[in-house]
């Protein structure tokens, strides 16, 4: 942060300065830098991360940018994506907007995700897999389901232990499906996340492989 308040000093900026006061050349600098700023946080925010099985893991210094200088970087996540990040050892959010296929994830198909009794979400609190619209919202849905995880009452495990999560935009036909089902929204894109509190270290160094996305039909 030091080396941030040096920088912008350099060009006049500091405590008590107003930029209306700044000279016209600051001030069309500024003006310039506001623009080409904005396209390099969009840039990085599609950068970060690594993927695997179509599921994005954030940085590993997401939550930590401003300790390592990254300010870009914290810049992108927070302006675009949210207002805060957690440390990776309090929480990790991974996100995907692919099925197993790479084709976007659609209100128009039907998708399943499994985990196996020995490939759950490794945690030391609790997990949970949610689905936002495109602007990060949760989905509206009359049925009042916006996250299935570990701690959801009801929810169904296969004989195995393993548990399997049904996405589309209306109730499964089958029964037994319908307490692991989470709504989308017809006609609309949609994105996945899974959170992770107090995350083992395998999420934490980004060994973990989540299951991927399955496109089922309805």
């Amino acid at each position: 942060m030091t080396h941030m308040r040096s920088l912008l000093a350099s060009i006049g900026i500091k405590p008590g300065v107003k930029v209306s006061d700044l000279d016209a050349e600051t001030k069309a600098m500024l003006s310039k830098a506001a623009v080409d700023a904005f396209a390099k946080m969009k840039h990085v925010f599609k950068l970060m991360g690594t993927e695997s099985n179509n599921w994005v893991y954030p940085s590993p210094v997401i939550g930590r940018a401003g300790k390592y200088g990254a300010y870009l970087l914290r810049a992108s996540a927070q302006s675009l994506a949210g207002i805060v990040a957690n440390d990776p050892d309090e929480a990790v959010y991974l996100i995907s907007v692919k099925d197993s296929q790479g084709a976007t994830l659609s209100g128009s198909e039907a998708y399943e995700i499994y985990f196996s009794k020995d490939n759950l979400p490794p945690v030391n609190a609790f997990w949970s897999v949610t689905t936002y619209n495109t602007d990060y919202n949760f989905i509206t849905n009359e049925y009042n389901k916006y996250s299935l995880g570990d701690r959801t009452p009801g929810l169904k495990y296969d004989v195995t232990g393993g548990l399997t999560l049904y996405l589309q935009s209306t109730p499964p036909k089958s029964k037994d499906k319908r307490a692991n089902w989470l709504p989308t929204q017809a006609g609309q894109r949609f994105q996945m996340l899974i959170r992770s509190y107090l995350p083992k270290e395998e999420i934490i160094q980004q060994s973990w492989v989540p299951p991927a996305v399955e496109k089922i039909s309805k």
